[in-house]
């Protein structure tokens, strides 16, 4: 009789190990499963803007992401023939905060707001003598948000294994009234359309994580940046710059690794008409770095008024676009 009893309580014992796991599995709670998405965030290389600061004052144009040199471009312009400046961030601040909207028990919807805080730097020397003529330097304070796609594709005890992060937006900067981005339109060198980006809809343009834009090492891509300007309050040419930054990591921490190049609105470089707010730039793409087939960079599309740039007691206008992308070696 004894040995018969042994099967229903081994039995018993087995049904009771799967009854408290799957009562475990209940049992996850949704801050459990915040600090789980939250971690997959802060993990995930394409969703942080560290690469939005330049670090101060610099050329115009800058840096060179190759496999093992580094070179700087130099295309500096301000409303004189002898005067040339040099800008940028320096980001004293980066803070990040995260809020969750679930949908049923299957979707979460994060939006991560960026608090960008710093100085815009701009000094003006004189290229006949080399001698600085002035400097000056404006706290800013940028806002920006993105979404982030979560899928729920298990069900287990560990809230890790239970989610995918499925697909991001683009980072739109808020908060500016006077100058802002319209449209991003990406060509191939062919002319065919890669990736549009508008106004209209951005916030909700989510991008599959394993789709983001990907370009191959050494081919160009032709880029047009359509923007509005309420009323350039310093009226010259169009009453604002913009550019394309991209590069990987804090530029104090990989300088060989960042970029900023001019976008060009003065019927030169493949700009049709001049100072109409339809601006042109051809981008060569760079290689992913010595010993990467593929790597994550991230791009920012940068447009700033002559206010900010020239004037040391104007304001501060700025807004900018910013998305993840892979740059792929070639055959």
């Amino acid at each position: 009789m004894k040995k018969k009893l042994i099967i229903p309580i081994l039995a018993v014992a087995v049904l009771a190990f799967f009854g408290m796991s799957c009562e475990d599995t209940g049992e996850i709670t949704q801050e459990e499963i915040i600090a789980a998405l939250e971690d997959m965030i802060a993990e995930d290389e394409a969703l942080n803007i560290e690469e939005f600061g330049d670090g101060g004052a610099d050329d115009e144009e800058y840096g060179d992401i190759t496999d093992g040199s580094f070179g700087r471009m130099t295309d500096d312009y301000f409303p004189s023939d002898s005067l040339r400046f040099r800008f940028g961030r320096r980001v004293d601040s980066l803070v990040m905060i995260i809020s969750h909207e679930f949908i049923g028990d299957t979707i979460v919807i994060s939006t991560i707001e960026h608090i960008v805080g710093g100085q815009f730097i701009t000094v003006i020397y004189d290229t006949s003598t080399g001698a600085q003529v002035d400097s000056f330097a404006k706290d800013f304070t940028t806002d920006a948000i993105r979404k982030v796609k979560f899928v729920r594709i298990n069900n287990t005890d560990n809230p890790r294994w239970n989610w995918r992060l499925d697909s991001l937006t683009p980072v739109v900067s808020l908060g500016e009234d006077k100058i802002s981005i319209d449209s991003l339109k990406i060509y191939s060198a062919n002319g065919s359309l890669l990736y549009l980006f508008e106004s209209d809809g951005i916030q909700d343009l989510f991008i599959k994580r394993d789709e983001i834009p990907t370009f191959q090492a050494w081919l160009p891509i032709v880029m047009k940046l359509y923007i509005s300007n309420a009323g350039p309050v310093y009226n010259w040419e169009s009453g604002e710059g913009a550019h394309l930054k991209f590069g990987r990591g804090r530029r104090d921490l990989n300088r060989h690794l960042h970029i900023r190049l001019r976008f060009y609105d003065d019927g030169t470089n493949g700009d049709a008409v001049a100072y109409d707010d339809e601006f042109y730039r051809i981008w060569w793409m760079h290689p992913p770095g010595f010993g990467y087939n593929l790597r994550v960079f991230k791009a920012f599309v940068d447009v700033i008024d002559f206010e900010t740039l020239f004037s040391s007691d104007g304001s501060y206008h700025a807004a900018f676009w910013g998305f993840p992308y892979h740059s792929v070696r070639g055959e």
